[in-house]
């Protein structure tokens, strides 16, 4: 089955859309921390300077494994780059009708392939990107404050798809008593 070709003049309500993510910073020798079921801010900042929160596209309906392979080694090529250079662990999910349809602060959702820097686009091209797309704010917002509610908005109905190739991936047994920690924390805060 070939890889899916995404439009790239807009973008379905139900596709999912991955912002990249990178570990926490965490107190030297404290190897014992145990993880904090949320997003940290900083991977929703937008790093350029702009008001263009950068994202993939993962797959129709949901991450689909032949995007992510494509996808994978293009994020961990741009972790390099960046400084001080950082691991890709993966992304945080989201379906984009969440970030369009919102009341408080919608967002444009909006494909923008990037080409690359070789001449023939293809595969082995780490800095072409398919499935690049960005979101933008509506409003005159300062970055922050999207940066702040894009982090609301993924934790409350996002959830996190692992890189395949990241070797820190907990097992899913693991992930299922954070979800399940995390749940019985917001249930104790109700009542």
């Amino acid at each position: 089955m070939p890889r899916w070709a995404p439009d790239s003049t807009k973008i379905g309500k139900a596709e999912l859309l991955g912002r990249r993510l990178f570990p926490r910073p965490s107190l030297v020798g404290a190897t014992d921390q145990r993880p904090v079921p949320s997003f940290d801010i900083r991977n929703f900042e937008d790093s350029s300077g702009g008001k263009e929160i950068s994202l993939d596209r993962l797959g129709r309906s949901n991450s689909e494994n032949q995007v992510l392979r494509y996808l994978s080694p293009r994020a961990e090529a741009a972790a390099k780059t960046l400084v001080p250079k950082k691991i890709f662990n993966g992304w945080a999910c989201i379906q984009a009708k969440v970030l369009q349809e919102n009341r408080k602060l919608p967002l444009d959702v909006v494909p923008s392939p990037m080409p690359g820097n070789a001449p023939e686009l293809g595969d082995d091209d780490l800095s072409a990107n398919l499935y690049h797309a960005h979101a933008c704010s509506q409003r005159d917002c300062d970055a922050y404050f999207v940066a702040l509610h894009l982090q609301s908005q993924f934790e409350k109905y996002g959830r996190i798809e692992y890189s395949p190739n990241d070797r820190q991936r907990p097992s899913w047994i693991s992930s299922l008593l954070l979800r399940i920690s995390s749940a019985f924390g917001e249930l104790s805060k109700r009542f």
